[in-house]
C-alpha cells in the first residue's frame, strides 16, 4: 500500500499523467474530440447543402413565377387566337359559295333555249340554278351554302358557225347564241357568260386559271369543273383527284382519259344541256325543231316538253357527289372507246341517237365542226425549248395512284466512289457536302457549315445521292417541297432487308409506282 500511495501522490508533479496511468480514459478523450471535430464538419456541410437548398428553391420559386406569367400569357394568345379562328371560320361560313367553271365549247345548252334568245338565256340559268340548289339539299355541308357562281367560257362565234354548219341552228338564227348569253348573264347576278373569241385552247387555258384559283380559295366549298368532253382536263386534274370538293358535270358522254377520275363524284343537268356533242359538219341532223317551249317547270316537275323534241338526253335525274359515278359504257346504252384529245383529234363521229349506239369521239366539242379558219400558225420553237430545258433543270415531284409521294429510282453506285467521297470528307475534318449545293445546284445559307467548293460530278455526286436519300425526310410520303433530296419511302419496301429496324418501316406497303409527274413551274405530266 505505501508503493501505491507513493505513486498517487506523484499526480500533478509533472512527472506522471493520469491518463498514463489509465490508458483507457486516454483513448475516450481523444474520441471525444475526434467526435466534435466531426460533429463540426457535419454541421457545417449541413449548413452548406441548406444554403444550396434554399438557393434552389428560390431559383425555382423564381422560374415558376416567370413560367406563370408566360403561362398566362401563352393561355391569353391562345383565347385570342381561338377568337380570331372562330372569326375566321364564321367568315369563311358566311360567305361561302358554290362555284361551277363549264367549258361552253364542248357542254353546250339545248338548241331550243339557245334559238330564245335572251329569253332562252335568262330561262337557261333558273334552270340551272335550280338544278344545282337542287342537288345541294342533300349535302349537310352546303345546306347554309346561299351562292352559286356559273362561268361559261367558249368562242361565241365558233360555237355559232359550229352549230350553223351542222343544221342543230339555222342561218337566221346565227346571232341567237350572243343574245342568249346576255340573257343568261342578266337573269342571275352570279352568273357570267365570258366570250373568249377565237384561237386555240383559248377557253381551256381560262378554265384552268379559274379552276386553279378556286381551288385553293376556302370560301369555296364545291368546284364544279364542266369539261368532260375534253381528255385534256383530265389529265389535267390527276393532281387535284384527292381534293374533296371537287366535282365534275358531264354534259356528254366523258371521254376515255376520264375513266382514271372514277374516284371524283359527278353530275348531269339534262334539262339544261344536250347529251350528244354537235354532229361534225355534213352529217345528217334532225330537221329543225319550232322551238315552241311550255312554261318553266316546278324544279320537281319532269323535263319541259316541247313541240320540237330536244335531243336526246340520257334519262338520269341531276345528281350531285355521287358517291360512286355512273360507269361510262351503261349511259343509255351509249358506248366509249379511246381516242386521242381534243389537242391531237381531227375528226368526230358521233351517232345522233342513242338507240343506235356509236362509237363517241373524245373530242366532243365543235372544235372538229367548221373551225379550220380559225386554226393559228404553226410556229416550230422546238430548238429554244431544247436550249431552255438544257440550262435550266425542271424540279418537280412524282405522285403514286394514292397521291403518295414517289422518289426516282437512282442508278446503282460503285464501291469506288463511295470511298473516294469519304476520303474528301475526311479531308476536311468530318465536315460533309452541302447537298443543296452538290444535288441541288444551289444553296441560300450565307453561312452554311456545310462543304461547298467545286461541284461534284459523276460517281462522286451520285454516292453523295445515295447518302442523301438514306436520310429520311420528315414529312414523308406526304412532302411536296418540290427541292426535298432526302428519302421519301424505304428504297426496297417489298424486300427490306432491315426489317422493323428499318427507319421507313411504316412506309413499307406503299405502292412505288409513280402516275404524275408534278413539276414546280405548276405544269403535269401523267406517266401511267
Amino acid at each position: 500500500m505505501s508503493g501505491l500511495n507513493g505513486i498517487i501522490s506523484t499526480k500533478g508533479t509533472g512527472d506522471l499523467s493520469y491518463e498514463m496511468l489509465d490508458p483507457i480514459a486516454s483513448v475516450m478523450r481523444q474520441r471525444r474530440e475526434e467526435d466534435g471535430t466531426l460533429m463540426r464538419l457535419r454541421a457545417k456541410e449541413d449548413e452548406e447543402i441548406m444554403a444550396n437548398l434554399q438557393h434552389k428553391l428560390l431559383r425555382l420559386e423564381n422560374d415558376l413565377a416567370e413560367e406563370k406569367t408566360r403561362s398566362n400569357s401563352y393561355l391569353k394568345y391562345y383565347h385570342a387566337a381561338e377568337t380570331e379562328k372562330k372569326r375566321i371560320n364564321a367568315s369563311i361560313e358566311s360567305s361561302s359559295f358554290v362555284y361551277v367553271i363549264i367549258d361552253g365549247d364542248g357542254a353546250i345548252f339545248h338548241a331550243d333555249l339557245i334559238a330564245k334568245g335572251e329569253d332562252g338565256g335568262a330561262e337557261a340559268a333558273l334552270l340551272l340554278h335550280d338544278e344545282i340548289r337542287e342537288s345541294l339539299q342533300d349535302k349537310q355541308h352546303l345546306l347554309n351554302v346561299d351562292q352559286i357562281f356559273v362561268q361559261i367560257v367558249l368562242n361565241v362565234e365558233g360555237l355559232s358557225k359550229a352549230l350553223v354548219a351542222s343544221k342543230t341552228l339555222p342561218q337566221s338564227e346565227f346571232t341567237s347564241l350572243t343574245k342568249f348569253g346576255k340573257g343568261f348573264s342578266r337573269s342571275q347576278p352570279l352568273f357570267s357568260f365570258t366570250d373568249v373569241g377565237p384561237g386555240k385552247d383559248q377557253a381551256d387555258h381560262k378554265v384552268r386559271k379559274i379552276f386553279e384559283i378556286m381551288e385553293k380559295n376556302l370560301h369555296c366549298k364545291a368546284l364544279i369543273l364542266g369539261g368532260c368532253h375534253d381528255n385534256g382536263y383530265a389529265t389535267y386534274l390527276e393532281s387535284f383527284r384527292s381534293n374533296p370538293k371537287i366535282a365534275l358535270l358531264e354534259t356528254t358522254p366523258a371521254a376515255a382519259q376520264f375513266s382514271r377520275l372514277q374516284q371524283v363524284p359527278r353530275f348531269r343537268f339534262p334539262r339544261v344541256f344536250r347529251w350528244e356533242p354537235i354532229p361534225p359538219r355534213g352529217a345528217a341532223a334532225a330537221p329543225h325543231p319550232g322551238f315552241q317551249i311550255s312554261s318553266l317547270p316546278a324544279p320537281n316537275s319532269p323535263p319541259t316538253t316541247t313541240t320540237g323534241p330536244r335531243n336526246p338526253s340520257p334519262p338520269v335525274e341531276a345528281t350531285f357527289f355521287r358517291s360512286t359515278p355512273t360507269p361510262l359504257d351503261a349511259v343509255a346504252g351509249t358506248s366509249v372507246r379511246r381516242e386521242p384529245s381534243r389537242a391531237t383529234s381531227t375528226s368526230s363521229a358521233v351517232s345522233a341517237s342513242l338507240s343506235s349506239p356509236a362509237p363517241v369521239s373524245t373530242a366532243n366539242s365543235y372544235a372538229a365542226v367548221g373551225k379550220a379558219s380559225n386554226v393559228p400558225a404553226v410556229i416550230d420553237i422546238s430548238s429554244q425549248l431544247k436550249k431552255s430545258s438544257a440550262s435550266t433543270p425542271r424540279f418537280f415531284y412524282q405522285l403514286n395512284r394514292l397521291d403518295e409521294r414517289v422518289d426516282v429510282p437512282l442508278a446503282r453506285t460503285d464501291m469506288a466512289a463511295q470511298n473516294k467521297l469519304a476520303e474528301h470528307i475526311a479531308k476536311k475534318g468530318g465536315v460533309n457536302f452541302c447537298n443543296r449545293f452538290h444535288v441541288v445546284g444551289s444553296c441560300s445559307h450565307a453561312n452554311c457549315p456545310y462543304t461547298h467548293g467545286e461541284k461534284l460530278t459523276g460517281g462522286e455526286l451520285l454516292a453523295l445521292k445515295w447518302k442523301t436519300r438514306s436520310l429520311a425526310c420528315t414529312s414523308g410520303p406526304q412532302c411536296r417541297e418540290f427541292r426535298c433530296v432526302l428519302g421519301h419511302h424505304c428504297m426496297n419496301p417489298k424486300a427490306c432487308s432491315f426489317g422493323n429496324n428499318c427507319r421507313y418501316k411504316d412506309a413499307h406497303g406503299i405502292d412505288t409506282t409513280a402516275t404524275i409527274r408534278v413539276f414546280e413551274d405548276g405544269t403535269r405530266e401523267v406517266l401511267h
